[in-house]
């Protein structure tokens, strides 16, 4: 886990838990694209008997449900992208703590030899 003390109180974040929730999403995102196909077919589907009025609103409201889902996978894409730049950011951070604390560490150890 990484750690910054903001003065008000500890920010942390847990890379396996991050990364964890990227997979969630991502699995979401796929089931998605799944439904969106489901919902394309069966619009094809019905789409043979173009004369009937109830066919014609059951159409239009699966395509209202596609748009929706359409939507929702955009959403899960950004939400996966900020996932990423938290990660890489705060591993960045991590890093540049690290490299600080044993630069410093180091020039410790050689003024005391």
């Amino acid at each position: 886990m990484s750690l910054i003390n903001s003065g008000n109180g500890i920010i942390g974040i847990d890379y396996a838990e991050m990364n964890r929730v990227k997979s969630n999403l991502k699995r979401a995102r796929d089931k998605s694209t799944e439904l969106n196909s489901r919902i394309n077919s069966a619009i094809t589907k019905l789409q043979v008997d173009k004369n009937s009025s109830r066919i014609k609103m059951a159409t239009d409201q699966l395509r209202d449900y596609s748009r929706q889902v359409t939507r929702m996978q955009g959403d899960m894409d950004r939400t996966i992208n900020k996932v990423d730049k938290a990660i890489r950011r705060f591993k960045e951070v991590d890093s540049a703590c690290a490299a600080r604390i044993r630069a410093i560490g180091g020039d410790e150890s050689e003024k005391k030899s």
